[in-house]
């Protein structure tokens, strides 16, 4: 049998390039003496981690109707960026959460078992996404609602108004609460960690939905430019002002998903763009924002030292970029101090979904709904900041092993429903616009607690679908 090597594409012959590469450095790391022994079984972990990941995308981005913004591709892209590269990171330069090699007994163990863990839920989350569940679910759902496919232009000016309007007054009300403007904005480090203010940020993302209806219109029917024109640079202020670098990328990435979608598709280089601009612009001037300063000179003195102690060698830049992505480091931390520290939780985490949307107000001795500063406080010394506990770790701290499988099927299969329901059942503005704010959650829930990323989602399948209906052509 004769095989014809020009019916092979170049992204192929590319994944099979990569694979053998993967495959000789695991027979290397396999057969090499000058490895320490305590290193081979977390190399060769790790290194299956990121074979499996490539093998899943090797089998489906050759296909004639490749997708860049299935949400499959950036669930594992960021899945590798908080547990494969940290991974890397970790054998490389150490953690300051559980130090550097050569580790304890009891740390080596829990890393070990941390990322086996981790490989055990990427193949739980790829047998979710590619299996029927969520295709089941998404036409039971299409069933009872389908979601409208063209919007009434008068009604959409209507309702940018009142939503940016009622946006604009969540912020204003927030910074007050905060302490004012000044305290706003140069204080950052205090600011961001205050908790009790989730409905509150929920109304101040107002002004986004905003935005996003506007862009949208813009973007098919040019109408609406005005709108358009104002509210881009209002959002990326308030935005870089919340100090929140996911805040601001989310814009940006919110609006390449909807122009993909209802332009001209992106092509992958623009993506690579886009990744490389976060992560070596964005990202230091995001960190070097996070401090408190008098004023703002003293804001730029800190950023300039900032990054140039960033630019002074390979390990402060790289730690400059990936040092938030931190996810291998708190669910080893998970597995070696559960139940010593604290007991398995057994749904306690989980069931805080109940108490949650009672306003802290009403309730002055509410318990913390933040896992991660639970997490912060009871696995780290009493680390004062919120820990990305993980879905995994969250999975983990309540149900052990059972829990990372549940949760990574469930993940998986919500992944391929939000995708067959808004884009494959057919593309409009309501599909695409409930999808891309559902896709800019989804693909980053990895570093979430199993709460936040339940509110999230509640929080936004009510808003935009609120927003759609009310936006139907009749």
């Amino acid at each position: 049998m004769i095989v014809n090597l020009s019916k092979f594409k170049f992204k192929s012959l590319f994944f099979i390039f990569i694979f053998l590469l993967f495959s000789i450095i695991l027979f290397l790391i396999i057969t090499s003496d000058s490895i320490s022994p305590d290193l081979l079984l977390p190399l060769f972990l790790t290194v299956m981690i990121f074979l499996i990941a490539l093998i899943a995308v090797s089998f489906v981005i050759q296909r004639s109707d490749f997708d860049i913004f299935e949400l499959v591709y950036w669930s594992l892209a960021y899945f590798l960026l908080l547990f494969g590269i940290r991974s890397i990171h970790i054998f490389l330069y150490g953690s300051p959460f559980i130090g550097k090699f050569p580790f304890d007994s009891r740390t080596l163990s829990a890393f070990n078992f941390a990322l086996f863990y981790i490989l055990l839920s990427l193949i739980i989350f790829l047998i979710g996404y590619y299996s029927n569940l969520g295709l089941r679910l998404s036409n039971s759902v299409s069933s009872l609602y389908l979601l409208p496919k063209i919007w009434n232009v008068n009604k959409a000016r209507v309702l940018i108004v009142i939503l940016s309007i009622t946006g604009l007054l969540f912020h204003l009300y927030f910074i007050r609460t905060l302490g004012g403007y000044k305290y706003y904005i140069f204080n950052k480090s205090e600011t961001m960690l205050a908790t009790g203010n989730e409905y509150i940020k929920w109304g101040a993302s107002l002004t986004n939905y905003a935005f996003f209806i506007a862009y949208i219109i813009w973007l098919k029917t040019r109408k609406l430019r005005f709108f358009y024109l104002i509210l881009l640079p209002i959002n990326f202020l308030l935005a870089f002002l919340s100090g929140s670098k996911g805040s601001f990328l989310s814009i940006i990435l919110v609006m390449l998903v909807i122009y993909s979608y209802l332009k001209k598709k992106i092509k992958i280089l623009h993506i690579i763009y886009f990744v490389l601009f976060a992560l070596i612009i964005i990202f230091p001037i995001f960190n070097a924002y996070r401090g408190n300063f008098e004023d703002f000179s003293e804001l730029i003195l800190y950023g300039q030292k900032r990054i140039g102690h960033a630019l002074e060698s390979e390990e402060s830049f790289i730690y400059e970029i990936f040092h938030r992505f931190a996810g291998t480091d708190m669910l080893t931390i998970a597995v070696r101090d559960t139940p010593d520290v604290e007991p398995f939780q057994f749904g306690k985490t989980v069931y805080l979904i109940l108490v949650a949307p009672i306003p802290r107000k009403l309730w002055a001795d509410k318990p913390i709904i933040s896992v991660g500063r639970w997490f912060g406080m009871k696995y780290l010394n009493g680390f004062q900041g919120a820990a990305a506990v993980t879905i995994i770790g969250d999975g983990y701290i309540n149900f052990h092993i059972a829990g990372i499988i549940f949760f990574s099927l469930v993940m998986g299969m919500f992944a391929r429903f939000m995708y067959h329901y808004c884009i494959i059942r057919g593309v409009n503005y309501s599909s695409v616009y409930v999808y891309a704010i559902f896709f800019n959650i989804l693909f980053k829930s990895w570093e979430l607690s199993i709460v936040t990323l339940i509110i999230r989602l509640i929080l936004a399948a009510i808003t935009t679908f609120v927003i759609c209906f009310f936006l139907k052509d009749n």
